[in-house]
């Protein structure tokens, strides 16, 4: 899936399989075990890479996305996630692990409901989507609501 920011941090939904052109980007690239940057342009259609070259010319009804001046990478995963909690963070500062599991966490975690969940996992999605992430490993209470949201969301996992 492929998200576009239009403003601010507004996000729009990639091409639904239609065509798209990325031009002008500093595109981050793996070749040759190395990592490179190129200024290229990307040509996606039905959601797949179709090309990276520099100065392909849009076709009639193409989606363009200018990115100058910016990066053009492959989207970030988390491979250890419990996006749900992400609704304590910063909650508690300055306890040790154990004080922090054992007397502030786990007593909340007790009273969450499947609804609370969900929310908070579509919440920690946004926030995903909008930082970079397209898929995630994801383990914790109400995994049925996880699911649902993640799917909802159409993000990987």
């Amino acid at each position: 899936m492929i998200y576009t920011k239009i403003s601010g941090n507004s996000y729009t939904k990639g091409t639904g399989g239609k065509k798209m052109l990325i031009k002008n980007g500093k595109v981050i690239i793996f070749e040759d075990d190395d990592v490179k940057v190129k200024q290229v342009d990307i040509k996606i259609k039905e959601n797949k890479i179709e090309k990276i070259e520099k100065k392909i010319e849009p076709e009639e009804n193409e989606k363009v996305i200018d990115a100058t001046n910016k990066v053009v990478m492959p989207g970030l995963i988390n491979t250890h996630a419990h996006i749900a909690m992400s609704i304590f963070r910063g909650t508690f500062e300055g306890c040790d692990l154990y004080t922090w599991l054992n007397e502030k966490i786990w007593p909340i975690e007790a009273k969450l409901t499947s609804k609370e969940v969900y929310n908070a996992s579509m919440l920690s999605i946004i926030e995903m989507i909008s930082t970079g992430t397209t898929c995630v490993n994801d383990h914790y209470f109400f995994n049925e609501e996880i699911r649902k949201a993640l799917e909802k969301s159409k993000m990987r996992a």
